[in-house]
């Protein structure tokens, strides 16, 4: 009887290894699976991110032209040539000893 009994020990100890590594596997796969997972969003965050930069440099860099240009015309328009131009244009002015003529309509 002895005998039999360690043989069904021996089986259910048997068994017990099998369920634990079979559980060991799944719990593995499932480890896996959410890591993968995770690892695919965190790389579609980063190409979302990626798109977001290129599109604020640009901007960036628009910006900048912009910025440059209303400097330029800034200065500019502190010049007397400006100053002229507005004159004669906006206000109709011109020098003292210029003739102005007027096509005819």
């Amino acid at each position: 009887m002895a005998g039999k009994q360690t043989g069904k020990k021996g089986r259910s100890s048997r068994r017990r290894k099998r369920r634990g590594a079979t559980l060991t596997i799944v719990v593995m796969f499932i480890l896996v699976g959410v890591i993968a997972f995770a690892s695919f969003r965190l790389y579609q965050k980063k190409q979302e991110n990626a798109a977001k930069i290129r599109e604020l440099e640009e901007d960036l860099a628009s910006e900048q032209a912009r910025s440059e240009e209303i400097s330029a015309y800034e200065v500019y328009v502190k010049t007397d040539e400006c100053i002229e131009q507005i004159a004669r244009d906006r206000l109709g002015l011109a020098y003292p000893n210029e003739i102005i003529l007027k096509p005819e309509e």
